[in-house]
């Protein structure tokens, strides 16, 4: 005789032998059902239809005999839909019993004009798949600052086109330095290092003086007193904390680093197989695992990053300048209790494998960022042509001013001769005056000759028909978007 016991497909974890068909692994969270073999011969003499005893963790079978009950995983499709476009964004397999949600948030970005987040959790236990937004981030750096870098700061306050302007990292450095601070907490202090910050831009000195200076203004019985005396309040705020028990933890909790490591073909594996996949993945990948407390217990968590950039150059000596876009994204996250983490990781893997993005809504996301920069090229072509009608308006009004020249230069020789002399002067300051004052500048033609501009840009194009693109960004290139030829020209 052979002892043989029951072990989830997902993470070969013992599953408890019960009554039912339907479990929950206690490792990695999965739903399992029962499936009896067709194949297997008649059960043990004395077992009939009755159920093995739950009190008995093995199985009594014939060893010549195939196992007559198996375990498999029993998954549903997950759909998260847009509300503005009214489409699904990605199909994924879950758990059976587990639940999820998710949001699509929309923005004036022509290089990343939405971003999704999305989790699933058991509602039984502590286990939970996640999928946070990722963080788009420019930066750009000359032969002057890159002589600087020591001094200067890492990141700038304001953004470009919806991109953080954030000097590149590794996917590790991101994910302690960037992911970790904004969606988890902050990174509890190692020896011999400081704690980052429980915002991202704000020391973790100042976030602790404001915390305890609170503390110190609003003892916590009197605040819990007056929100109690607020009509309608104190059912308000636990409802929010109902609807955030398996959000983000508070960003007062500290995150404890356990492991770290970096996986370069992170980005590869999670890749849907395609023949025409484009370009190669990035093999900037890395893994670190935290632990910190969460709805009263000790939890553990895999947060996972690939870092992909896309580096250019342009100018050249002391103008030379290098523009880096680089995107922390595949920000996935997967949490249990301690010791189980393990075992959850697998399934949780697998799950995510599953992901599969909707053709469809990929395209209305890339007709968003087209709609934005045509709507921005729009106004752009607006203002040229104010520039236009004032340049219209000042000629006829220098014409005014030639008819009566011609007047006066008919009274007399003399007078003709001094306002030569000075005509002459005048036209040569008039040129620079008028380019100063009405806000151009001139740019040389490429089939010769000069036009002048709306000034402030620094860079225009021309497509020979009359036809003008002004642009500040050194990646535009009017030829992705608009027909004909377009060649850059040069500022006289």
């Amino acid at each position: 005789m052979t002892m043989t016991a029951d072990s989830c497909p997902q993470c070969g974890g013992a599953v408890p032998v019960t009554y039912g068909d339907r479990v929950a692994c206690p490792y990695c969270g999965s739903s399992l059902v029962r499936i009896v073999s067709s194949s297997a011969g008649p059960a043990p003499p004395g077992m009939g239809d009755r159920r093995p005893d739950p009190t008995h963790p093995t199985q009594e079978v014939d060893s010549t005999r195939e196992a007559a009950v198996t375990w498999g995983v029993r998954l549903r499709r997950a759909v998260l839909e847009d509300a503005r476009t009214r489409l699904p964004v990605f199909e994924w397999l879950l758990p059976a019993d587990w639940e999820c949600d998710g949001t699509v948030t929309w923005r004036q970005s022509v290089a990343v004009p939405a971003l999704v987040g999305f989790r699933a959790w058991n509602p039984t236990g502590a286990e939970q798949i996640e999928c946070l937004p990722s963080i788009p981030n420019t930066w750009t750096e000359s032969a002057v600052t890159a002589a600087f870098r020591r001094f200067q700061p890492r990141t700038l306050p304001f953004k470009l086109d919806g991109l953080e302007q954030r000097a590149p990292m590794t996917a590790r450095e991101a994910l302690r330095q960037l992911v970790v601070p904004r969606y988890r907490g902050r990174v509890a202090a190692e020896p011999g290092h400081a704690s980052t910050a429980g915002r991202p831009g704000w020391p973790g000195r100042w976030g602790g003086a404001w915390s305890t200076g609170l503390r110190g203004l609003l003892p916590p019985p009197l605040v819990e007193q007056r929100i109690r005396q607020v009509p309608g309040l104190p059912a308000a705020i636990d409802y929010v904390k109902k609807l955030a028990a398996h959000g983000y933890p508070s960003r007062d909790v500290d995150v404890h680093v356990v492991e770290e490591e970096t996986l370069p073909h992170l980005a590869a594996s999670l890749r849907e197989p395609a023949p025409d996949a484009g370009p190669a993945p990035a093999s900037d990948g890395a893994r670190v695992r935290l632990r910190y407390a969460f709805e009263g217990t000790t939890i553990e968590e895999d947060l996972f990053c690939v870092v992909s950039s896309v580096r250019t150059e342009s100018g050249s000596g002391l103008l030379a300048e290098a523009h880096t876009h680089w995107v922390a994204e595949s920000l996935f996250a997967f949490r249990a209790d301690v010791g189980r983490l393990d075992a959850f990781a697998r399934a949780a893997m697998a799950s995510v494998r599953s992901i599969r993005m909707n053709a469809q809504w990929f395209a209305a996301y890339q007709a968003e960022s087209q709609r934005i920069m045509q709507e921005r090229i729009a106004m752009q072509q607006a203002l040229q042509q104010m520039a236009a009608i004032q340049r219209a308006s000042f000629q006829r009004q220098m014409h005014r001013l030639s008819d009566v020249s011609r007047t006066i230069s008919e009274t007399s020789d003399m007078v003709m001769a001094g306002y030569e002399s000075r005509s002459a002067s005048f036209d040569r300051m008039s040129e620079g005056w008028s380019q100063a004052m009405r806000g151009v500048d001139a740019y040389a033609s490429p089939g010769g000759g000069s036009v002048e501009l709306p000034g402030g840009y620094a860079h225009a194009w021309t497509n020979g028909l009359g036809e003008y693109v002004l642009t500040d960004s050194s990646f535009l290139n009017p030829g992705a978007f608009a027909p004909g030829t377009w060649e850059a020209m040069t500022r006289r």
